[in-house]
C-alpha cells in the first residue's frame, strides 16, 4: 500500500477521487494549495511514500514575497530536504516549460518525476505512481556543464599554491587548531582546501569529522570547518567531550557575499582544511567557490535516494582526480547494481565502502572517532590518499 499526499485544487477532486480508486493506494491527505500543503509537511506527520501535485495549484506568491515560480520552488525545496524519503510527482502545463528556471531549479532538487502534460489520463497517474521516473526523464531540463568550472577552468586565488604546498608530516599539531571568525588574522600560507557534500542524509558530517581527526592525529596540522548552518560538526565534537576536539563555525554570510575566495575569508592557522559543507542544491554560490578551490571533494552518495544520483552527476566538470564518490551502502544491500550506478552516472571510479556503514550504524554505540580507533583512523587515510 502506498501513502499518497495529493496537492490538487478544488476544481480537481474528480482526480483526487480516481486516485483514491487506483488499487494498492492510499490517500492520507488532499491539500488544496502548496501553502497548505507546506504547513501540513512541517507538521509531525509520518512522510507519504508520494507527494503528487498540480503545479498550478495555488500557492501565494506574496506571503512568501517573491514570484509565484519562485515560491512554488522554495515550497517544494524545504519540503524535499525536510523529507528526503519522500518521491515527488509534479504535472505542469505545457506553458511551464518555457519556465526553464522552475523546472531546471525543481530537476537540481533531483525530482525525476515531472511531467509536461495538458491532458493526462488516469491511466497516466496510475503509471506514474506504481513506475519511477529515471533521470532521462528530466535531462532536457538539467543545467548546463558551465555552471561548474571544468578542470580545465583558469585557477583563481591561492588555489594554484594548493598544489605546490609541502606536507607538514612529522608536526604535532593541536587537533583541529581554529580561532574564531572574529579573532585575529593570520598569514595566508599554502593550504590544502577538502570539501565533504553530499545532498542527503548520507553519513557526509561523519566523514567530515572523522577525515579531519585522521588528518590531525597523523601528523598533519588540520581545521575542521564547518559550514553547515546546523552546527552538526560541533554536536559531533562537542559529544566526544575530547577539549582537544572542536569546530570552526565562520559566519556563512561573509563567506557567500563578501570575499572572492572562501579560503581568504577563513581565520585559520592550519595546514590542511576539511569543509563539511550544507546539503544545499548543487548551483549554490559556496558549494561552486568550494569546487574551484577544492584539491580534492567527497560526494557521499546514498542511492536509495533518488536524488542522490543527479547530485553525483553535477561534479563529473570537476576533474576525476579530485573528485571521489563514496557509496554509504553494504553493496549486498543495494537494490542498484552499483556499476550500472557508476555507469548511468559516468562515474569513472567510485569507492565502495562495506565498512563506512558499519561504522556509520554504530553510532548508536558511541561515536567512533577516528582519534581513538586506528583501524578507521586507517581507512580513512587510504581513502584520503586514493586515486593519487
Amino acid at each position: 500500500m502506498l501513502n499518497i499526499v495529493c496537492v490538487f485544487s478544488e476544481n480537481d477532486d474528480a482526480v483526487v477521487e480516481a486516485i483514491s480508486r487506483i488499487p494498492g493506494i492510499k490517500i492520507v491527505s488532499h491539500e488544496y494549495s502548496w501553502d497548505s500543503f507546506l504547513v501540513w509537511a512541517e507538521t509531525d506527520a509520518p512522510s507519504p511514500d508520494i507527494i503528487i501535485g498540480d503545479g498550478m495549484a495555488y500557492v501565494s506568491s506574496a506571503e512568501h514575497d517573491m514570484n509565484r515560480s519562485a515560491a512554488l520552488l522554495d515550497i517544494i525545496r524545504t519540503v524535499r530536504f525536510k523529507r528526503p524519503e519522500t518521491r515527488f510527482i509534479l504535472i505542469f502545463p505545457t506553458a511551464s516549460a518555457e519556465d526553464r528556471t522552475l523546472i531546471s531549479g525543481i530537476a537540481v532538487l533531483g525530482i525525476y518525476d515531472i511531467y509536461i502534460r495538458d491532458e493526462y489520463t488516469i491511466d497516466d497517474i496510475e503509471s506514474w505512481l506504481k513506475k519511477p521516473a529515471d533521470i532521462k526523464n528530466i535531462a532536457d531540463y538539467l543545467p548546463v556543464d558551465e555552471r561548474f568550472p571544468g578542470p580545465q577552468a583558469e585557477p583563481r586565488g591561492i588555489k594554484a599554491a594548493f598544489m605546490d604546498s609541502e606536507r607538514k608530516i612529522g608536526k604535532k599539531p593541536d587537533i583541529f587548531e581554529a580561532v574564531s571568525a572574529s579573532g585575529r588574522a593570520v598569514e595566508i600560507r599554502s593550504r590544502r582546501l577538502y570539501t565533504v557534500y553530499s545532498p542527503v542524509p548520507a553519513g557526509k558530517t561523519f566523514f567530515a569529522v572523522n577525515l579531519a581527526a585522521s588528518l590531525a592525529v597523523s601528523g598533519r596540522n588540520t581545521a575542521l570547518v564547518d559550514i553547515t548552518g546546523t552546527g552538526a560538526c560541533t554536536a559531533w565534537t562537542n559529544a566526544v567531550g575530547d577539549p582537544r576536539i572542536g569546530a570552526h563555525v565562520p559566519e556563512i554570510s561573509m563567506v557567500v557575499y563578501e570575499k572572492q575566495n572562501f579560503t581568504e575569508t577563513l581565520h585559520i592557522n592550519a595546514d590542511y582544511i576539511v569543509v563539511d559543507t550544507p546539503s544545499y542544491g548543487a548551483g549554490d554560490r559556496l558549494l561552486r567557490e568550494l569546487l574551484r578551490e577544492s584539491e580534492k571533494i567527497f560526494v557521499v552518495l546514498d542511492p536509495d535516494y533518488s536524488h542522490s544520483l543527479y547530485a553525483s552527476r553535477n561534479f563529473l566538470s570537476v576533474d576525476a582526480k579530485r573528485a571521489l564518490y563514496i557509496l554509504n551502502k553494504n553493496i549486498e544491500n543495494l537494490e542498484i547494481d552499483p556499476e550500472e550506478f557508476y555507469a548511468e552516472m559516468g562515474i569513472k571510479f567510485a569507492v565502495k565502502i562495506k565498512f563506512f556503514t558499519e561504522l556509520y550504524n554504530s553510532i548508536a554505540r558511541g561515536i567512533p572517532l577516528a582519534v581513538e580507533d586506528r583501524i578507521l583512523r586507517a581507512k580513512i587515510l587510504d581513502l584520503f590518499d586514493w586515486g593519487r
